[in-house]
């Protein structure tokens, strides 16, 4: 599982970045750009929350198979997988909301109208002949290249599926595929190591575990928040302690 400490400095030093940018851009009377930044820093700091938790029903279903002697490589279920089922639509929820407004943020700055206030509706804006010009704003390339097409996605576009899925087509908690718990033990140089991920219901071969898929769509789009900072037109450098 990802460390939770590494995540919260990371989620920490990028939602200082974002509104730290706002508050410069408030100063300078931009209070549209200001908020959209505080929005967008918000949301990465509730999605570092959201994975936190999301980590914690990992760790105690882990405590739980354990302490019932549960054997690696047998499917279980229980019925807190609904808290772990929960805690990845959250986290999925979050991500979503921070690219849409990160997405607000370049419809603005390439001058696209009040209405193009997210990822989807920023692509149909530029869709438009008369619009093509915009899709050269850094910014926007950045997201674009980020989401790439329908026919090959990108991570930013797999981020926007899987948020809809869970959301609108098909609940977790109602997808076979995720329908059961796997314990899994691995021999490491310290000796052995159980962890726990979901898997389908039957006996069909697990696939990539969800959960190590999820936090590394929020890694990226860390990174990308991060690199956005660079294609704003306010900028702000904060100052980086380090104890000793």
């Amino acid at each position: 599982m990802a460390s939770r400490r590494s995540t919260i400095r990371a989620t920490a030093s990028c939602g200082r970045q974002l509104g730290a940018l706002a508050h410069v851009a408030r100063v300078s009377g931009d209070e549209r750009f200001s908020d959209l930044a505080r929005y967008v820093s918000v949301s990465i700091h509730a999605a570092g929350v959201r994975l936190r938790e999301l980590a914690d029903a990992h760790h105690e279903q882990l405590v739980w198979a354990l302490t019932e002697g549960r054997k690696p490589g047998k499917r279980f279920a229980n019925t807190a997988m609904a808290g772990l089922h929960l805690a990845f639509h959250s986290l999925a929820g979050e991500l979503y909301s921070a690219r849409d407004h990160l997405a607000h943020i370049a419809g603005v700055g390439c001058g696209a109208p009040d209405k193009v206030d997210g990822m989807g509706r920023l692509e149909e804006w530029l869709a438009k002949p008369a619009n093509a010009g915009a899709a050269g704003d850094p910014l926007v390339a950045l997201l674009s290249a980020n989401m790439a097409t329908k026919e090959s996605p990108g991570w930013l576009r797999v981020l926007g599926e899987f948020r809809n899925t869970v959301m609108h087509r098909q609940p977790m908690g109602a997808n076979p595929e995720a329908g059961a718990l796997w314990l899994e033990e691995s021999m490491t140089r310290v000796g052995s190591v159980r962890t726990i991920r979901l898997v389908p219901m039957n006996a069909k071969t697990p696939g990539p575990d969800p959960f190590v898929e999820l936090v590394d769509l929020y890694r990226q789009f860390e990174m990308l928040a991060i690199e956005a900072t660079n294609r704003v037109p306010y900028k702000v450098d904060l100052p980086n302690v380090v104890a000793k």
